[in-house]
């Protein structure tokens, strides 16, 4: 993946000479987490975006190794400057550098945009898990579900302890109380084993978490 991250990263480079800001990557493949099925979620951001530099950014990877597995976000800088604050803290922290940097975007984020992007995760995950509960009875849905689940955990841990910690792997040992449990069944598969008693616990936790908030 860093090799062919770097031949990306000279594609687009090439593509728009001088006017390229920042090359990076997110995602499970940021993570370190990817599996063989998992999309290239790349990010790219330019001095600014019109619609025939998003024609030149299509034409000059729809050659490379793996087109059908790229997706992403393209931006032009005062875009991503402007952006929601609460979208910007997952963005800046689920995102690894390959060309430039955007540690200028961390002083737009205050501790309320973290809050609010808890509050709102919880909701939206609260509204999805119990849809899905009645309606759907997706175990693949409730899979989706419990990636938000992992962000917001991630968020929530951010807030309490000043760290982000990428990988799930790396953070479940360092939870307490029913966030561990709640990111166990996305790494461990658990949700697998017990649609009903893993939409229980999802739709407990989330809503705890918006009483709460």
């Amino acid at each position: 993946m860093k090799e062919w991250l770097n031949r990306f990263a000279e594609r687009v480079l090439q593509t728009f000479p001088g006017r390229t800001l920042f090359v990076g990557i997110q995602g499970s493949q940021g993570r370190g987490e990817a599996t063989a099925d998992s999309d290239i979620d790349v990010v790219v951001v330019l001095d600014k975006l019109s619609y025939e530099d998003l024609k030149k950014y299509e034409t000059a990877i729809s050659s490379l190794e793996s087109r059908d597995k790229i997706c992403g976000f393209i931006s032009g800088r005062e875009e991503l400057a402007n952006w929601d604050r609460t979208d910007l803290f997952q963005f800046y922290y689920d995102t690894t550098a390959v060309y430039g940097s955007i540690d200028w975007i961390r002083g737009y984020i205050a501790n309320y945009d973290i809050r609010r992007f808890v509050h709102m995760g919880a909701c939206n995950i609260y509204h999805a898990c119990v849809h899905n509960a009645v309606h759907e009875k997706n175990p693949d849905a409730l899979r989706e579900i419990l990636k938000q689940a992992s962000f917001v955990i991630k968020a929530k841990h951010y807030l309490e302890n000043k760290e982000y910690i990428k990988k799930n792997a790396d953070l479940i040992p360092m939870l307490t109380g029913e966030d561990k449990p709640v990111l166990e069944l996305l790494a461990e598969e658990k949700w697998k084993e017990d649609f009903d008693g893993s939409s229980k616990m999802l739709m407990e936790w989330s809503g705890n978490i918006i009483n709460l908030l």
